[in-house]
C-alpha cells in the first residue's frame, strides 16, 4: 500500500487560441416570451451543424433576417478562413410566432434546431424547425461537398421533401418528428429522430445508402410508447410509456455505433443512464454484456436486459440529452450533469430537483476491452455557484485519446475542460479556459472530425445578444473559435523498480471510483 496524496497532479496541458472567426453578425436568437429559452443556434439535441468532409469545414444555423429566419449554410476550405455563405430560402415555421408564421398560434420554440450530415457520395443533409411536426429535409445532389469544391449557390438545394426517399416512389410523409440527427456509419449515413412526444415516444432510425442514393424505411430503434413495459416510480405510480433521451449516437473505428440514453418518464423525471452499441449500422443492438437486446422486430425498450448503466433515480437531478464522444481505441465517453454522489450531497426532503449547487458534470468512461465503466468528476467551483454547472455539455476526442467538454457557465462564460491521455490513462479533469469576454448562450457545439482527424479544437459558438425583445426576434454574433492543443510533457515508461512504484502512486492517484 502506498499513501496517496488527494492533491490534483500539477498539469502542462493547455490550449492556444488560434483562430476566431465571425459566421454571421446577426445570427437568430428567439423572442424573450418563446418557449424553453432564446437559444436555437448551438443546443445538446443537435448531433451536428458544423462538420468537416474532404477539407472543407460546414456549419448551417438561423439568420436573423428583417422579415425570416432562413437557414443559412457556410463553407471554408481548411487552408484559410473565408467563408462562402449561402440562404437557402428555407427557414423557421413551426417554431417561429411572428405575425407572418404560416403556423399562426405557434410560439417561438429552441428545440426547432437545424442537425446536418454530409453522406459519403458528397450530398448534403439538412433536417431542421421539427417539435413534432413532419419532416422539414433538404438535401443537394452527390458530389457537392467534395474535395475540388465547385459550385455552390442556393441553386444546389433540392426543393424540400417531408419524406426521405429520393427517387419519387413511396413518398410517406414523416410524422411528429422531434429531434433529427444524422450520424456516418461506415459507407453509410443514419437517420435517427424521435415520434410522439416527451415521456411518449419511440426512437426511430434509417439507412442512407450512397451507392443506390436511398435510405430505408424508418424502423423502431427504441420503443418507449404503449407495450414498452412500465416502470414504477419513487411514488409507487406506474408509467407504462416513456421517452429515451440521447447524449449522442456515435460510431467508433471499427464502424460501430454506440448510444447513451437516460429515460423520460411523465412529470418530467430523468432516471437512470443506458448504453447500447450495433455493429450493423443500427439494425440490431446488444448491451454491455454483449447480448442482443433490440431488433427491427423487437426494439429496445426499458425491459431489455443489461442496458441500464449507472442507476440514478428522479432525485437526482439528471439532466437529458447531454454530450458524447468514442474515443480511436472504441472508448465510450458521456459527460452528464447531475446530483454528486460522495457522502454530503444525499438528497434530503425540500431539495430542489435541479440543484446547481449540489450537482457536477460527471465523465462516465466505458472501457472497451473490458466494458467496464468508471466515472470522475469535472472541476467543481464551490466558492462561486455561478461557474459550477451551466449548459448541457458537448465532449469531443482527438486522435491521442485526449477528451474534452463543453459549456457556458450559468455567468455566460465559455468553458473548455480537458482530461489528457498519458501513459497511465487519463489524467485528472481541469478547466483548459474559461473566457469570460463577452456572454455567450447555449451550448458550445464542437466539429468532432476536425478534432480527431486534425488535432484542432474548432467550436461553433453564439453571443449572448445585446437586446431583449418579448414579442419578437434579435441577432447576435456567430462565431467559429479555434484551439491548438498543447499536450503535457509526455510520463515515461517505468524502467526499474522505483519508477514502477512511482507510475503506480500516480495510477492510483488518477483512479476513477467504478461504478
Amino acid at each position: 500500500m502506498f499513501a496517496v496524496s488527494s492533491q490534483p497532479v500539477a498539469a502542462q496541458f493547455s490550449l492556444t487560441k488560434t483562430a476566431d472567426m465571425t459566421l454571421d453578425s446577426n445570427a437568430l436568437q428567439l423572442a424573450g416570451n418563446g418557449s424553453f429559452g432564446r437559444t436555437i443556434n448551438g443546443m445538446p439535441y443537435q448531433q451536428d451543424t458544423i462538420v468537416t468532409h474532404q477539407g472543407y469545414q460546414y456549419a448551417a444555423w438561423y439568420h436573423n433576417g428583417s422579415s425570416d429566419e432562413n437557414i443559412f449554410i457556410s463553407r471554408r476550405k481548411l487552408t484559410g478562413n473565408s467563408w462562402e455563405t449561402i440562404d437557402t430560402g428555407y427557414g423557421l415555421d413551426n417554431g417561429d410566432a411572428t405575425p407572418n408564421s404560416t403556423s399562426s398560434g405557434r410560439a417561438w420554440d429552441s428545440h426547432n434546431t437545424i442537425s446536418m450530415g454530409i453522406s459519403n457520395d458528397g450530398r448534403i443533409h439538412l433536417a431542421y424547425d421539427h417539435h413534432v411536426d413532419r419532416l422539414r429535409y433538404l438535401t443537394t445532389d452527390p458530389g457537392v461537398a467534395t474535395s475540388s469544391g465547385g459550385v455552390w449557390n442556393a441553386a444546389i438545394f433540392k426543393p424540400e421533401r417531408d419524406a426521405l426517399n429520393l427517387n419519387g416512389l413511396n413518398q410517406t410523409t414523416l410524422p411528429q418528428v422531434t429531434y433529427p440527427r444524422f450520424t456516418n456509419v461506415g459507407d453509410e449515413l443514419i437517420f435517427n429522430y424521435r415520434v410522439g412526444s416527451s415521456n411518449n415516444g419511440d426512437s426511430l432510425i434509417a439507412n442512407y445508402n450512397p451507392a443506390t442514393g436511398q435510405w430505408s424505411s424508418p424502423r423502431t430503434m427504441i420503443q418507449g410508447r404503449a407495450g414498452g413495459g412500465s416502470y414504477t416510480d419513487l411514488n409507487g405510480d406506474i408509467n407504462t410509456t416513456r421517452n429515451a433521451y440521447f447524449n449522442g449516437i456515435d460510431t467508433d473505428s471499427s464502424g460501430r455505433l454506440h448510444a447513451t440514453w437516460t429515460w423520460r418518464e411523465r412529470q418530467q423525471n430523468n432516471h437512470d443512464i443506458n448504453y447500447a452499441y450495433s455493429n450493423d449500422g443500427g439494425r440490431t443492438w446488444q448491451n454491455n454484456n454483449d447480448q442482443v437486446i433490440g431488433t427491427e422486430a423487437a426494439p429496445i425498450t426499458i425491459g431489455s436486459d443489461g442496458i441500464e448503466v449507472v442507476d440514478l433515480d428522479i432525485r437526482q437531478a439528471l439532466i437529458n440529452q447531454q454530450g458524447q464522444a468514442v474515443d480511436g481505441q472504441g472508448g465510450v465517453h458521456a459527460v452528464m450533469w447531475h446530483r454528486r454522489q460522495e457522502p454530503g450531497f444525499e438528497w434530503e426532503e425540500g431539495d430542489a430537483r435541479f440543484s446547481r449547487e449540489d450537482s457536477a458534470y460527471h465523465h462516465y468512461y466505458r472501457d472497451p476491452l473490458t466494458g467496464e465503466w468508471a466515472v470522475s468528476i469535472l472541476p467543481v467551483n464551490l466558492d462561486d455557484p455561478s461557474r459550477t454547472v451551466g449548459s448541457r455539455p458537448r465532449v469531443g476526442v482527438d486522435s491521442n485519446g485526449n477528451v474534452f467538454a463543453l459549456y457556458t457557465a450559468p455567468n455566460g462564460d465559455f468553458v473548455i475542460a480537458g482530461a489528457e491521455r498519458t501513459a497511465v490513462g487519463l489524467s485528472e479533469w481541469e478547466v483548459l479556459l474559461s473566457d469570460n469576454s463577452v456572454n455567450f448562450q447555449g451550448t458550445p457545439q464542437l466539429d468532432q472530425d476536425r478534432l480527431f482527424d486534425d488535432g484542432v479544437l474548432s467550436v461553433f459558438i453564439q453571443e449572448q445578444a445585446t437586446e431583449r425583445f418579448d414579442e419578437i426576434a434579435s441577432g447576435s454574433p456567430l462565431r467559429v473559435v479555434e484551439f491548438q492543443i498543447n499536450p503535457s510533457v509526455a510520463i515515461p515508461e517505468p524502467s526499474s523498480l522505483a519508477a514502477l512504484i512511482a507510475a503506480s502512486c500516480l495510477a492510483m492517484r488518477r483512479r476513477r471510483k467504478a461504478i
